[in-house]
């Protein structure tokens, strides 16, 4: 199952609502002004959304070990140690995806009766996805 089955439109629409791709762009005889130049931003982002391309730029994405420890940022320093902390494989010795633990599973769910029930959304597929998708439907086309 893919978190987003349509990455290319994920990307428009987060694209025009940080105003970085116009989705008004057609001129006045019906052309598409700068088409082609938002179909390459978007190629380019996606190729860079992959978790194979942000593995080989890790140190990117972590916050430097030493300041990490000088803030005291995390319970557990050791998480924020340098090292790899994007899976790309399928581990060998499980041979089975990534999975939450029952531990993890239960916190994510106290938190989404704690946070979001009271909101009205009581599951992430049926009623929250709806909503946001709905909404963007209504702003993004």
């Amino acid at each position: 199952m893919k978190i987003c089955p349509d990455m290319p439109h994920a990307i428009r629409q987060i694209g025009q609502f940080m105003n970085i791709i116009n989705n008004d762009n057609v001129n006045e005889n019906g052309i598409d002004n700068d088409n082609d130049d938002n179909d390459s931003l978007i190629a380019i982002i996606g190729s860079m959304t992959t978790k194979e391309y942000m593995s080989n730029y890790m140190s990117k994405f972590d916050e430097p070990y030493e300041r990490a420890c000088q803030l005291n940022r995390s319970a557990d320093l050791s998480q924020l140690a340098p090292g790899n902390k994007i899976a790309t494989k399928v581990q060998q010795k499980h041979h089975h995806p990534q999975t939450f633990n029952e531990e993890a599973q239960q916190f994510l769910i106290n938190k989404w009766k704690e946070s979001l029930t009271p909101l009205g959304y009581n599951n992430y597929n049926d009623d929250f996805c709806t909503t946001i998708r709905n909404r963007n439907k209504h702003l993004f086309g």
